[in-house]
């Protein structure tokens, strides 16, 4: 079964218990529009949840960097050897 079958499937399924449900003076909002207004809005909500996440991450790499600049400046070629193995690292970090 592929995946356009199971969405029809479940489409015919929603329409089934709104128009049950719409028998029965329960609801008339169940179908398949506000389903998909509802998974569309959804979608947004978590398109804003990743962008925020990734600007978070953004800012603490940038902010790290900033620190293993600071310390590069302060304590010069002593810190080296250890910087040059924190940098690759801090570059990895990304979503």
């Amino acid at each position: 079964m592929n995946t356009k079958d199971i969405t029809n499937s479940l489409l015919k399924l929603i329409d089934l218990t709104g128009d049950r449900l719409d028998t029965l003076g329960v609801t008339h909002r169940l179908n398949r529009h506000n389903l998909a207004a509802f998974v569309m809005q959804e979608q947004h909500h978590l398109e804003g949840e990743w962008d925020s996440l990734r600007v978070k991450v953004d800012m603490t790499r940038y902010g790290l960097n900033r620190q293993l600049d600071a310390y590069q400046g302060k304590f010069g070629g002593i810190a080296d050897p250890v910087l040059n193995r924190v940098r690759p690292l801090v570059a990895r970090i990304q979503l």
